[in-house]
């Protein structure tokens, strides 16, 4: 049996852009019907399995992660390959078909072959794996085990933009029923992997990781060398990975073509070092038919002061900028948590004395779960320095309620992204940046700076800290009810040399953390916090916080904006206090399951949290 072969890693998702302007082409047009598809994004996983709609805020596709795995551990006895193709002197593409064990159900599937594009630029967008033709189809005329098929396929000449980033995806496709039995690219594109279970823990002894799958996706055999980088773990940290039995830094591994096999990474901390770590697993093709493929593994101790959050798709901005930053301007311990590897809650990061929050070119930032995390932490009293490129026109963009939350907990007001400078200067006199003037381009830093932020505190409740050089805000400050935040209209891994960057750490800590032991003796912040349970059945305990005496009403509200009860309604001195809903309205009825919102009005503020009923 062959492994299913239109996985990510090799069968790339197809876009077909019917509503991308200039990219759209009719084939495309003619596939969107084909699936039913009417809204975007929209995956059909193996022509039937219909995902409708991922989050604004998945950008890197985690939404997908489960039917991606599911669809890379079904197998299929059908092997499709590209045999030869030629783009220009003749143009076409041979695909070759091969049956490993009988397929009965091929009867009335059809060979198909998508040019595909990388690289495509239109109306200052960047699309990759974009369909821009389909080549006539063939039938499939194979049924049995043993049999082989051949066809070859005229290409269109001249319908790509750059031949380079142009290659072929052939995939077989029942006509009726849609379904997928296997696809290849043209690309030779080496490794398709997969872990089961977690990439990222928090230990206090040695941590074996779950199987790193990996399997040689190329058309023929290929030799690896795997090596084990543990240069971003603390000082008396050891790793390593155990192959067929065997405890490895590097070997070399033959998989035929389409043969699979697994590996285990193991960190070991030293737990008189804390802070945190990770491991790459490096796989290097020896034939040349991929780049180096890299998997992080990471770890952290618990305890450390500071914890950083490496929201950053990936980029590996913590380990590269933050943490030397941070190694530089403060004898604090701290943790580095990358967000692809798991959500980070409130009470997690209750723990740090502070929270740098890095989100880099990831764009959309700060989904509407993190937003929650992250008010309920600043309600507490949080410390917090938010930093990235597009962090802010992303919010403004998203609207809605992204817009208030940005100004009611971040106290900033959005004035335009894309702003085009490369420096910024500190205000005279302020507690951070005074006496600063930071390059954004070029030197030993990142260099991402594409669209930066043009941002203004809100009224009287935060600091301008930043001015791009023609006098327009780049970045603030805020003491605001009872937390610290930073926020800065651009990255600072973008900052051009290590000493501005930990001189922006250091004092930006500094601030933060000025009056965090003052902190204990406010007793109550103005807050409304997380009802527990939630989700709950058939009641839910919700809990507020005033900082004085003032007037406070508790209000439920349903997902039409309906009001359904009023919870409190009154003036209260300052304290912390706890009302109970039991899923009733004003009238004693009974409500419906589902999505509630509780709403706490004091003075001139707002603040809301969202509640599930479950039946």
């Amino acid at each position: 049996m062959c492994q299913t072969r239109f996985t990510p890693a090799e069968f790339e998702p197809i876009t077909y852009n019917a509503s991308s302007g200039g990219l759209s082409c009719p084939d495309a047009m003619v596939r969107i019907g084909y699936y039913n598809v009417s809204g975007y994004p929209t995956i059909v996983f193996n022509g039937t399995d219909v995902q409708v709609g991922a989050p604004a805020s998945d950008a890197n596709g985690d939404s997908y992660t489960n039917k991606i795995n599911y669809w890379l551990g079904q197998t299929t006895p059908l092997r499709v390959t590209i045999t030869d193709y030629d783009f220009v002197t003749d143009p076409h593409a041979t695909v070759r078909l091969e049956l490993l064990g009988d397929e009965p159900s091929l009867t009335g599937a059809r060979i198909r072959v998508a040019v595909m594009e990388d690289h495509l630029w239109y109306d200052s967008e960047h699309y990759n794996h974009t369909c821009i033709d389909i080549l006539p189809e063939a039938n499939v005329t194979i049924d049995s085990n043993g049999e082989t098929q051949e066809v070859t396929l005229p290409i269109t000449p001249g319908v790509w933009n750059d031949l380079d980033n142009t290659y072929l995806v052939a995939f077989v496709q029942h006509q009726t029923n849609r379904t997928i039995y296997n696809g290849f690219s043209s690309r030779a594109l080496g490794l398709a992997y997969s872990v089961d279970g977690d990439t990222q823990v928090i230990v206090d002894s040695p941590h074996t990781f779950g199987n790193l799958n990996f399997t040689n996706i190329g058309p023929e055999a290929d030799t690896y060398d795997v090596t084990l980088d543990t240069s971003d773990l603390p000082t008396g940290w050891t790793g390593h990975f155990t192959y067929d039995g065997v405890d490895y830094t590097s070997t070399t591994i033959t998989l035929a073509s389409t043969e699979s096999d697994l590996l285990n990474v193991t960190i070991v901390p030293d737990m008189g070092v804390i802070g945190s770590g990770r491991a790459t697993v490096t796989f290097h093709s020896q034939g040349g038919f991929m780049p180096d493929l890299n998997v992080d593994f990471s770890a952290m101790t618990a305890g450390t002061d500071l914890l950083v959050v490496a929201d950053d798709g990936g980029a590996g901005y913590g380990y590269d900028y933050f943490g030397p930053a941070l190694d530089t301007a403060t004898t604090k311990t701290y943790a580095i948590w990358d967000r692809n590897g798991g959500a980070v809650s409130s009470d997690f990061m209750d723990d740090y004395e502070a929270v740098i929050w890095l989100t880099g070119n990831k764009s959309p930032s700060l989904p509407p779960e993190d937003r929650t995390e992250v008010q309920t932490y600043l309600n507490g009293g949080g410390r917090m320095l938010l930093t990235g490129q597009d962090l802010i026109s992303d919010l403004y963009d998203e609207g809605g309620g992204a817009r208030i939350w940005l100004q009611m907990y971040l106290r900033v007001q959005f004035v335009n992204g894309g702003y085009t400078d490369n420096n910024v200067e500190g205000v005279p006199g302020d507690d951070v940046s005074d006496g600063m003037f930071l390059t954004l381009v070029g030197g030993d830093g990142a260099d991402n700076l594409d669209d930066p932020d043009v941002i203004n505190p809100i009224n009287d409740s935060a600091d301008q800290i930043f001015t791009w050089t023609a006098g327009v805000g780049a970045g603030i400050k805020a003491d605001y009810n009872g937390y610290r935040i930073v926020v800065l209209g651009f990255g600072m891994e973008s900052i051009n040399n290590a000493t501005d960057r930990a001189a922006l750490m250091g004092s930006s800590l500094d601030w933060l953390l000025a009056t965090a032991d003052a902190v204990d003796d406010v007793p109550f912040a103005k807050a409304l916090h997380n009802n527990v349970p939630n989700p709950f059945n058939p009641k839910t305990t919700i809990s507020f916080s005033l900082d004085r005496e003032a007037p406070v009403r508790v209000e439920v509200y349903d997902m039409m904006g309906h009001l359904v009860r009023v919870l409190a309604d009154e003036i209260r001195p300052a304290g912390t206090y706890e009302v109970m809903w039991d899923g009733t309205d004003e009238n004693g009825l009974r409500q419906a399951s589902g999505t509630y919102f509780c709403r706490m009005i004091s003075d001139d503020q707002t603040f809301q949290q969202k509640m599930t009923m479950l039946k």
